[in-house]
């Protein structure tokens, strides 16, 4: 499963950038705090790995000082890789808490997630600037000079390049697709599983691990919620599971659907539901999103949206399913498509270095 950053690095380096894409602490077999390898399919993306450091997490919450020393040995390392930086973009500041060490010609601090760490002011602090995908996460640091900037998530160029495929229905069976890792803890588990039994002319197509295996974004443990619903859906006759997929292949499949569905909980997620990548590939497909409340999307029509604070989303679905005719016309087809397009990685790049140029 490719993440933002992961989509930015690949588009840097096809532009012929020269990408360091550091990954963060994890055990390793190296006995070196640091160590890379380049990336097989594309030679300008150089990957890094760094070693997990026993009590890291303990030393950065509770014995600063120490952790300054561990963070300068990392920082140490990871520029014996890289060597001079023209620009840092951040995504876990959680990690290296003191970004400015590295040196980097520009600092830019990509809030895509919603942490809250009581170092995050001081980090925001080192940065020429801080960019996110949701307004509630810009408003955290309001009360900042640093210049900010509000994006759409981004479109991976397979996405675009799968708008032109067509797929000719033999039956009348409703497919809706859900992609995405069953893991996370944001999903409304309990909506979800009525809505299938609500449904079972409908069949739902899920991409996306539903475990450990072959799941490059989730921890070491599952909890008992997540396995029982990952054991309801294997149970039941209109729930078919596609599986993990690369991006260009999924890009094809979900060309398929003829709807989506997006679930996340306001009070479960970490980001408040404000936004998600996911949802800028469903509307490249240009069929109909029915989706929770989700805050970035508010002001428009893109999505099939409930109303903020309604706690009973399956009626809204059963309900608005019943119009899908209506949502897929060719005239709202062609909208959602033209919106996912105008953010393309290639654009939101464009439009980054933009922003920078009027802040310099």
């Amino acid at each position: 499963m490719k993440l933002s950053k992961m989509h930015f690095a690949e588009e840097l380096a096809t532009e012929g950038n020269k990408v360091f894409f550091v990954n963060p602490p994890r055990k390793n077999e190296s006995d070196k705090l640091c160590y890379a390898e380049q990336l097989a399919d594309n030679r300008n993306i150089t990957l890094i790995y760094t070693r997990e450091w026993e009590r890291r997490v303990f030393l950065r919450e509770k014995l600063f000082p120490l952790y300054r020393i561990l963070e300068n040995r990392y920082i140490k390392a990871i520029k014996k890789i890289t060597g001079e930086i023209d620009e840092l973009w951040c995504f876990n500041p959680q990690f290296i808490v003191d970004i400015s060490k590295f040196g980097a010609s520009k600092t830019l601090l990509f809030m895509y997630d919603f942490y809250k760490g009581k170092h995050l002011m001081n980090t925001a602090k080192q940065s020429d600037a801080i960019l996110s995908v949701a307004q509630n996460i810009l408003d955290y640091f309001s009360a900042m000079d640093t210049p900010k900037l509000l994006l759409n998530h981004g479109l991976a160029s397979v996405f675009i390049d799968a708008m032109n495929l067509h797929f000719n229905k033999k039956d009348d069976k409703i497919r809706i697709g859900y992609v995405g890792n069953l893991l996370r803890g944001s999903i409304d588990i309990s909506s979800f599983e009525k809505i299938i039994n609500d449904n079972p002319e409908i069949q739902f197509n899920i991409w996306g691990p539903a475990g450990l295996q072959d799941n490059n974004v989730s921890g070491a443990d599952i909890t008992t919620e997540k396995q029982n619903f990952i054991q309801f859906l294997s149970e039941q006759k209109n729930v078919v599971f596609r599986g993990v997929k690369t991006p260009d292949t999924l890009a094809k499949e979900i060309q398929e659907m003829d709807a989506f569905l997006f679930i996340y909980s306001s009070e479960k997620d970490m980001n408040g539901a404000a936004n998600s990548h996911k949802l800028m590939e469903y509307l490249s497909t240009g069929k109909a999103v029915f989706s929770t409340f989700v805050s970035h999307f508010k002001d428009s029509d893109l999505l099939i949206m409930d109303k903020q604070g309604s706690k009973d989303f399956c009626e809204f679905f059963n309900r608005e399913i019943k119009k899908l005719n209506q949502y897929n016309s060719p005239e709202e087809l062609m909208k959602r498509m033209s919106f996912a397009k105008d953010n393309s990685y290639r654009k939101q790049i464009d439009r980054i270095e933009e922003f920078l140029e009027s802040v310099d």
